[in-house]
């Protein structure tokens, strides 16, 4: 037995049982009020031409002639109305009614059969067409409306719409062509010798505007010599006195009857065309009145005047040393930085045996020696100290920037650097011992080396991913408001942001996107102010407090130390040297904090679904053949047409035609996809379905009963049906399955508040589907639509070249880690900041409260150096847990 048992259903499909005593008829229950009853029904069909009981060998349709065109008794043609007189009143028609009745009283009765027979049909329900008036309904009359095409109700549109102008304005309008058969032209001829038809009358026209009206009624129909009409027509007005015919005009003094064309105006009312492709049109020309603008004085819009740009903002106004603009302009970069990377780790790895042996003192024979030795160990760890700071002399160019946003975090070391040096000089002529300062210094110049290495190894890396040959999908930013709109519609509200990706051979602005200073180490001449200022007044205050000019300086560098924290060069190097280490492996790369920066922005990312079920996580469990077929080139149809959409499914058919031998696939054309139903397309000029029940029963197409689909459901399987115009083809039931990694990617990126906006070719994939397999949350998944992709692909087509803050190559589920990458860089930057502030406002705030709160010593080296390398561990530690 069928799933669906079909139901036998009435020409307005409703369903009838015939069982049903609802729809049975008894007696005259069903019968509606306005029904005739069986005895009139009977009575109907009885003649006047035939004896009761005789057989009638006429057909129904006679009879009803024959019953339509009896002869009527005189006495009831008596008692007939006549409808041609006025309407009587109301007491003279109750005292006709009441006569009549008293003489049908008085003359005798006549059988009922006998009665009908003198009496037609129309006669017999005469009284029940006649209204209160007295008029009978039944007569033909004019109809109350008219039933018009919709040509005509544009065409009756159009001329009300005139009508409407000529009441407004007090013009009269002639009666457009339209109104005239088409095989009579318009011509000045017939024109003059036809009778005028009656204009609209709102008001007197005046004899010029009937001029003028009457001229532009003879215009030729061809639009091509309008303008030359309207030339002549013009030089025919130059010299006519203006009409008053718009109540907008003004009334001025002054205005000479010759005014120029460029006072003139020409108005055109064009009904749209009927259904006959009448090409008549109707012009009305008007001339309007000067208008005095005084002294007001307006550009010329045609003139040449540059345009205003608008203001730009600082990463637009920044233009760096060096930029690549080619292939062989971006090789001679990529050799600079690899110069740049190898100095960096000599000036690294000069810093770190600096540091180490400053490191030796710390033990105790040799620091005894510094205990009774203090002038000649401050000039020998002085030396050390200044061979490190020789290692980072580069750090001394930043001191151009001073004046500029671009101004980095050296110059803030190399004060630091300067203080420190003027300090162990001071210490060594004082015989004072200034040998923590001095180490912490060093450290601070070791971790500015191996940050500044990481960031130029970082750069470097990303370079050579741009200069690769390989093909590269540039990171774009889609803020488009239609575009954004039809691609994630109802799934994000507010602005939207979404990060897509386009095919381009080469990227612009990369050294712009990396060497950008952003947030914290924009504002570093603004620290560089401050600790100056602030250093200067606590040396001085040490100075008249102390009465020493050791501490003083010792006051200004430590202040300097304190604000140039090893954990200050930790804020851009560790988030872009960890990002770029899991990105690089993979071919994808993240220009700088600020390409990081601009990608965090983001609230949706485009990805497809062959990128989360990538090729062998749809398997095909088995295949059922449903109906006589070449098997083998539906299936190769079958690859074709998911093919050329890059559908998922694309794998199973291709999978299924490499069991046997070599083959190529057809071409398919006009491939479709309805979403949540399958992909249709001819291929070989046979229609092919690929999809779902619901595609199949929407075609027509017979399949199996809806129990074989639920018992595949049920099993975690997948059904997907193939067939042609004509019927099934074969049942093929597919699982799908999802990867850890892809799974653990996806999270993140969800985990962070972004939508997944997904490209999908596969009617089985859908966003519950989805968010089931990955474990996401509900609603952070959204299919788009057709139109969605269309407008997508239009807004990021393939180019040569584009500016972009990021690239990969490869899957597009490397966007995915670009996204999560990026959102991490920029929260682990946040958090390293935070630290670093609060680390330095303590220290700072601690020294002035130990040093000038009535304490007899000050704050000691060793206390700082304590301090800040206890700073530095924390900062590292919070890295680690929001580690990219």
């Amino acid at each position: 037995m069928r799933f669906f048992s079909k139901n036998k259903d009435d020409f307005n499909g409703f369903t009838i049982n015939v069982e049903d005593e609802s729809v049975k008829i008894s007696g005259n229950q069903n019968l509606a009020p306005h029904a005739m009853t069986p005895n009139e029904v009977s009575n109907l069909w009885v003649l006047n031409s035939e004896p009761t009981g005789s057989e009638s060998n006429t057909s129904a349709l006679d009879s009803l002639k024959k019953r339509m065109n009896v002869s009527v008794p005189d006495a009831v043609k008596a008692e007939k109305i006549d409808l041609t007189k006025e309407k009587q009143p109301i007491e003279q028609k109750e005292t006709k009614v009441k006569e009549t009745q008293k003489t049908q009283e008085d003359t005798p009765k006549v059988e009922e059969n006998i009665e009908t027979t003198h009496k037609s049909l129309v006669e017999k329900v005469k009284r029940y067409t006649i209204d209160e008036h007295g008029h009978d309904a039944s007569e033909n009359k004019e109809p109350l409306y008219h039933l018009q095409s919709v040509a005509e109700i544009i065409l009756n549109d159009g001329k009300n719409a005139l009508k409407d102008l000529s009441k407004k304005y007090g013009l009269d309008f002639i009666k457009d062509d339209l109104e005239k058969p088409k095989s009579d032209p318009i011509s000045p001829v017939s024109a003059e010798t036809k009778e005028k038809p009656n204009p609209v009358k709102n008001t007197t026209a005046t004899p010029t505007f009937e001029q003028m009206v009457n001229d532009s009624a003879t215009r030729e129909k061809d639009l091509r010599l309008s303008k030359l009409y309207e030339d002549k027509k013009a030089e025919e007005l130059h010299d006519i006195k203006v009409p008053d015919i718009s109540d907008i005009d003004t009334h001025e003094v002054g205005i000479s009857d010759s005014d120029s064309k460029a006072h003139t105006a020409t108005i055109r009312f064009t009904p749209i065309k009927n259904l006959k492709g009448n090409t008549d049109h109707i012009t009305v020309s008007s001339i309007t009145r000067h208008i005095d603008l005084g002294d007001a004085d307006f550009e010329d819009i045609s003139s040449s005047s540059p345009v205003q740009n608008l203001e730009k903002s600082e990463f637009d106004k920044f233009v760096p040393k060096e930029e690549i603009t080619d292939i062989a302009s971006g090789k001679n970069l990529s050799r600079r930085y690899a110069i740049k990377k190898r100095s960096s780790f000599l000036s690294t790895v000069i810093s770190c045996i600096s540091m180490i042996a400053l490191s030796i003192f710390l033990i105790p024979p040799v620091f005894d020696f510094i205990l009774g030795n203090p002038k000649k160990a401050m000039f020998v760890c002085g030396a050390f100290l200044l061979v490190s700071v020789l290692a980072n002399v580069n750090m001394f160019a930043d001191f151009k920037n001073l004046f500029k946003k671009r101004c980095g975090f050296d110059i803030l070391v190399s004060l630091c650097s300067v203080y420190t040096l003027s300090l162990t000089i001071t210490a060594a002529f004082t015989q004072q011992n200034a040998y923590y300062t001095i180490l912490l210094c060093s450290i601070i110049l070791f971790v500015r080396a191996i940050c500044r290495f990481k960031e130029i190894s970082s750069i470097f890396n990303n370079l050579k991913r741009i200069l690769n040959d390989a093909p590269k999908k540039a990171v774009t930013l889609i803020n488009d408001p239609a575009t954004t709109f039809a691609m994630s519609k109802n799934a994000i509200d507010g602005d939207v942001l979404i990060a897509g990706h386009r095919s381009a051979n080469f990227i612009n602005d990369f050294v712009k996107h990396s060497t950008f200073a952003l947030k914290l180490s924009g504002k570093s001449s603004l620290i560089f102010y401050f600790t100056v200022i602030f250093s200067l007044i606590c040396s001085l205050m040490t100075y008249f407090y102390y009465q020493s000019t050791y501490l003083a300086i010792y006051s200004a560098t430590t202040i300097s130390c304190i604000i140039s924290m090893p954990s200050l060069f930790f804020i851009n190097s560790l988030p872009l040297a960890s990002a770029g280490k899991k990105l690089n492996s993979r071919g994808a790369m993240i220009a700088g904090m600020h390409g990081a920066e601009k990608i965090e922005l983001t609230n949706a990312a485009v990805i497809n679904t062959n990128d989360i079920f990538p090729s062998g996580t749809i398997k095909m469990y088995s295949m059922k053949v449903l109906s006589d077929n070449n098997i083998d080139d539906t299936i190769l149809k079958a690859a074709s047409l998911t093919a050329a959409v890059n559908s998922p499914l694309e794998s199973i058919f291709k999978q299924i035609a490499g069991t046997n031998t070599s083959y190529s696939l057809p071409d398919s054309d006009t491939v479709k996809y309805e979403k949540n139903l399958g992909i249709s397309g001819w291929v070989n000029n046979q229609l092919l379905f690929i999809g779902n029940r619901s595609l199949m029963q929407a075609h027509g197409i017979q399949i199996p009963s809806l129990e074989i689909d639920k018992k595949i459901l049920r099993k975690g399987y997948f059904p997907v049906y193939v067939a042609t115009v004509d019927a099934a083809c074969a049942l093929i039931v597919i699982q799908y399955d999802a990867k850890p990694e892809i799974a653990k990617d996806l999270r993140k990126v969800t985990d962070l508040g972004l939508t997944l906006l997904v490209e999908n070719y596969d009617p089985n994939i859908t966003e519950e589907m989805i968010c089931d397999y990955f474990d996401l949350y509900e609603g952070s998944v959204k299919i788009m639509s057709n139109s969605g992709v269309y407008m997508y692909k239009n807004a990021n087509i393939a180019v040569e070249e584009c500016s972009s803050p990021a690239s990969y190559r490869g899957s597009n589920l490397n966007l995915i880690k670009i996204v999560n990458c990026a959102s991490m860089i920029i929260k682990s930057n946040k958090l390293l900041t935070l630290l670093y502030s609060i680390f330095s406002i303590l220290g700072v705030m601690y020294f002035i409260y130990a040093a000038f709160s009535g304490a007899t010593t000050i704050p000691s080296p060793f206390t700082i150096l304590a301090f800040e390398t206890m700073a530095c561990l924390l900062s590292i530690i919070g890295f680690l847990i929001r580690k990219p």
